[in-house]
Formats: structure tokens, C-alpha cells, sequence
């Protein structure tokens, strides 16, 4: 009896079994689909009427024809396709700012900076230059001073040694322009250029590539590489003053590198054929040839290539300046 109740028992769990399996066993047609991956997904969907392509007239052997702006359907003005494009700029005349004439004690550098334009302050700077040569004669006040007796005697002076009498006039009117100027602002005066030329005066970087420091010259035992750093500093400003467009720097460009401190004949080539492409009038032709004439290939190669490049930078400007 008790096997007979067990086999029961053992049948009927078996067919709860059977019939569980039978239930969760999934159909083919309710089966999920793997996972599509993004390129999957890409293929099988519709894309937008815009980006259809007709591929049974794709031919990937075909190089991609790029459709051009001037299509014929569409009416074009060819006024400036057809304008003629100069291979240089034009060349013009620097307008270049006077010197205030005027005795200029009484202007107060920094309330004259701050309220002048740009071109009104560098007109105070140019003259202010003018009295760089009278910083010796700065009295205990802190002010450039003359005395009549010393004004008398250079005069004296100019008529023994035969000066023209405008020598001894421009002479006057610098001692009188400069009278009673605060010493302190002959001492500023190269940072207050510096000032205008960050504004993109190319007349005040030309000012700097040869106005002395007066800070720097009235030091004691200045050493040769602080001296080098300087002269250096004025070819930058020369560079700057090029590539501003001025002809004139591209001119002592090609001098300094030719005959200054640091000198480098294959800069000073390139600048002098740069020079010579822009001024044909000028002739420095035989200048290039001699600076080249024992270059190594590479170095000739490099004269090409910067000449090449100062050019293309040059002609990019709207205009050159002969000044």
C-alpha cells in the first residue's frame, strides 16, 4: 500500500512537471530577435528623403563631382570675378606727425596722455625727444636750465667753427623748446613711446629702433649682452613697424642685418630681395649677389624661402608705406 501511495505521488509531480515546461516552453513566432547593434540600426532604418541615394546608378569607381557656386542656371555678377587683382598693394605716403614747436614746460605728461588722442601725444613725445640731449643740463630742481652765459657762448662757438646760421637758429629753438622740461619725463619718455607704438603707430616703433634708453645709457658699466638685448629690442620694433607695412623699416631691416651687431646674411638677402620686388626702382641686385655668391644650397634655398614669405605676408597688407 505505501509503494502504491508513493508511485501516486512520484506520477502526479511528474505530470505538474511536464505540464509547467509545456506552458513556459516559448513559440518560434513569440520568440525576441537578437539585439540590433547602432550599425544594425542604422541599415534597417527608412532614411530621410534628403539623404537617399539612388544606388544602382552608384558607381564607386566615379570620383565625387562637387557641384560649383557658379551653376549656369543661376544668374551670377562676374564683376568681381573678373576684376583685375594687383600682385602689389599700393604704396603710399606715411602721414607722418610733427613735432609740437611750442615750449612745452608747461604740459603735465600724464594729464596731457590721458586726455590727448594718440597722434596729439606722440606730437608732445617727438618733441620731448628733441630735448634728450639736455639731460646734463638738469639743475637740482629736477628741470632742464640754461643760463644766458652758457646760451652765448655755444652761439659763440657755432660762428668760430664757420656753422650756418640755420644750424645755430634750429640750435635756439631746441634750447627754448626744451626749457624748464621736468627731467623725470626724459627718463619715462622711451616707456611712454613704447605706449604709442602698442597702439600701432608705426611712426613711434621707427622712434624705437634707434631712440637710446636714457634710463639704460646713464647707467655705469652696462654689460655687452644687456647692450645686445637692447639693440635687439630695436629690430623687433623695425619687425613690427614691416609687417605694419612699412617699406622703410623692410630698407633697415636688411641694413642692420647686413651691417649691425648681429649680423646675418641670409636675412639681410632676403629682406634686401623682398625690398627689391616691392621698390624695382631701387637696385639691389649686385647687394644679393654678394651676400650669396658663398651661401651652402640650403642656405641660397632658405633666402628664397623667407623672401617668398616676407612678400606673401607684405601683399596681404591693403597698402605699403614708402616711409
Amino acid at each position: 500500500m505505501k509503494k502504491f501511495l508513493l508511485f501516486f505521488v512520484l506520477l502526479i509531480l511528474l505530470s505538474l512537471v511536464i505540464v509547467v515546461l509545456v506552458l513556459l516552453w516559448p513559440n518560434k513566432a513569440q520568440q525576441p530577435s537578437p539585439a540590433q547593434t547602432p550599425a544594425d540600426r542604422y541599415a534597417a532604418a527608412e532614411p530621410p528623403l534628403s539623404t537617399q541615394i539612388n544606388t544602382e546608378k552608384l558607381n564607386i569607381n566615379e570620383q565625387p563631382k562637387i557641384e560649383s557656386l557658379d551653376d549656369s542656371d543661376t544668374p551670377t555678377d562676374n564683376s568681381e570675378k573678373n576684376k583685375p587683382h594687383p600682385s602689389k598693394p599700393k604704396i603710399t605716403e606715411l602721414q607722418q606727425i610733427e613735432a609740437l614747436q611750442q615750449n612745452i614746460a608747461h604740459i603735465d605728461l600724464d594729464q596731457y596722455k590721458k586726455n590727448a588722442t594718440t597722434e596729439a601725444y606722440l606730437a608732445y613725445l617727438l618733441a620731448l625727444e628733441k630735448c634728450l640731449p639736455f639731460h646734463r643740463y638738469i639743475n637740482n630742481a629736477g628741470k632742464i636750465e640754461f643760463t644766458e652765459q652758457q646760451i652765448n657762448t655755444t652761439v659763440e662757438q657755432h660762428a668760430n667753427n664757420g656753422f650756418p646760421k640755420h644750424v645755430t637758429q634750429h640750435m635756439l629753438d631746441k634750447i627754448n623748446l626744451c626749457k624748464n622740461v621736468k627731467g623725470e619725463y626724459l627718463n619715462r619718455l622711451y616707456d611712454e613711446v613704447t605706449y604709442v607704438a602698442n597702439h600701432g603707430n608705426i611712426q613711434a616703433m621707427m622712434l624705437l629702433s634707434h631712440m637710446p634708453s636714457l634710463n639704460l645709457a646713464l647707467r655705469k658699466n652696462i654689460d655687452k649682452e644687456t647692450r645686445k638685448n637692447f639693440y635687439h629690442k630695436q629690430v623687433m620694433w623695425l619687425e613690427q613697424a614691416r609687417q605694419q607695412g612699412s617699406l622703410n623699416a623692410l630698407f633697415n631691416l636688411a641694413v642692420r642685418y647686413h651691417h649691425g651687431v648681429s649680423p646675418d646674411a641670409v636675412a639681410a638677402a632676403s629682406y634686401y630681395s623682398a625690398l627689391q620686388h616691392f621698390m624695382p626702382e631701387y637696385e639691389y641686385t649686385e647687394t644679393v649677389t654678394v651676400l650669396t655668391e658663398n651661401m651652402k644650397t640650403w642656405q641660397k634655398a632658405e633666402v628664397d624661402k623667407t623672401t617668398r614669405l616676407i612678400i606673401e605676408e607684405m601683399q596681404q597688407l591693403p597698402e605699403l608705406y614708402n616711409w
